[in-house]
């Protein structure tokens, strides 16, 4: 459709990846994890293809970004989406979203694990962790770095990242 042709963002999602986590108990409930087949495979830079493991036969019959986005809203409905780095990742879903003529299945405000985190940090006298969520805020969690960047990788440590900072919380 040349109408939302400009909408398309230069780098594609290739995956989604999320965590359904209990809001009492902090347990995760359910997985989802779908990979998405690129509808412009060769706009992926060679460093991306490296970071995120991406091999042509593990995406070989992908679904298309718009039966992935089905699968995840309905898996999603209602849900609230917490992200490591949520106004790039909700804002490529959002993009997604309008172009298919999809709803959100989440709430419309997507939480922000970082700034939760950081603002623990400062609450329990440490500094903030600036830049990017994996790498530094991980480490100072004692959280392993993913060895590929997948989706459900990065759901997985941002879990934990949270966990540790709301135990850090709980500390007298």
């Amino acid at each position: 459709n040349p109408a939302t042709e400009e909408l398309i963002p230069y780098c594609e999602i290739i995956e989604v990846g999320a965590l359904k986590v209990d809001p009492r108990t902090l347990t995760v409930l359910d997985t989802f994890d779908c990979k998405a087949a690129m509808a412009h495979p060769d706009r992926m830079e060679p460093m991306a293809r490296k970071v995120n493991g991406y091999n042509e036969k593990d995406w070989e019959n992908a679904p298309t970004l718009r039966q992935a986005l089905a699968l995840y809203n309905s898996w999603a409905e209602n849900g609230i989406f917490w992200g490591d780095t949520p106004s790039f990742d909700f804002t490529l879903l959002e993009i997604a979203w309008s172009t298919f003529g999809m709803e959100h299945p989440v709430h419309r405000k997507p939480r922000s694990v970082q700034d939760y985190v950081n603002g623990i940090l400062v609450a329990k006298g440490y500094p903030e962790i600036p830049g990017s969520f994996g790498g530094e805020m991980a480490k100072f969690f004692g959280v392993a770095e993913p060895t590929v960047h997948r989706a459900i990788n990065g759901a997985r440590q941002a879990y934990e990242v949270y966990l540790a900072a709301r135990n850090l919380l709980l500390e007298e």
